[in-house]
């Protein structure tokens, strides 16, 4: 998703970005494999004296380096049998912006000026760092407020209906 929100306007860095992020989880994969295979032949890290643990830890590092060096290897190959960085390459992209999108984003921006408006009135107060402050309860704050809500629970309520959609439809299968 990250890729396809900015692959087109900053392509090589929103790629670098991503595969770095699918980094993360599979480097943490590896590594609990590692842990288990050295710790099945007792070359651990929590086990024997300081400098025992100190070379387990070090070997570990080795290896979750050279690991990674062949990632990056076998990543490149990849993409370039693929026909990266080709000109006349295509992205594929499986996301489309659709009607219901067009509505979010309707709903999203009808909801926003009342915000506005009360940030200019002074019954909200904008800080960097998202503070909501309530000066004094009444029936258009408690209306604001309830829009507010609804503005920040909006892609939470997206994700419940679509997963509540997708169980509907594997119990139909």
């Amino acid at each position: 998703k990250f890729l396809y929100i900015f692959g087109k306007i900053i392509p090589a860095l929103s790629l670098v970005i991503s595969m770095a992020l699918r980094f993360i989880p599979r480097y943490s994969q590896q590594i609990k494999r590692i842990l288990a295979a050295q710790r099945g032949i007792g070359m651990d890290v929590t086990s024997g004296g300081i400098l025992t643990r100190a070379r387990s830890g070090i070997h570990i590092l080795s290896i979750m380096t050279t690991w990674a060096l062949e990632n990056a290897v076998e990543t490149a190959d990849s993409m370039r049998s693929r026909g990266y960085g080709l000109k006349g390459r295509t992205a594929y992209s499986n996301y489309r912006f659709d009607q219901r999108d067009g509505w979010i984003g309707i709903l999203m921006l009808a909801l926003f000026p009342p915000f506005l408006i009360a940030i200019f009135y002074g019954v909200l107060h904008y800080m960097y760092f998202p503070l909501l402050t309530i000066n004094e309860t009444e029936s258009g704050s408690l209306v604001l407020y309830g829009a507010w809500a609804l503005f920040c629970l909006l892609p939470m309520i997206m994700n419940l209906r679509e997963d509540m959609i997708w169980r509907s439809s594997r119990s139909k299968i």
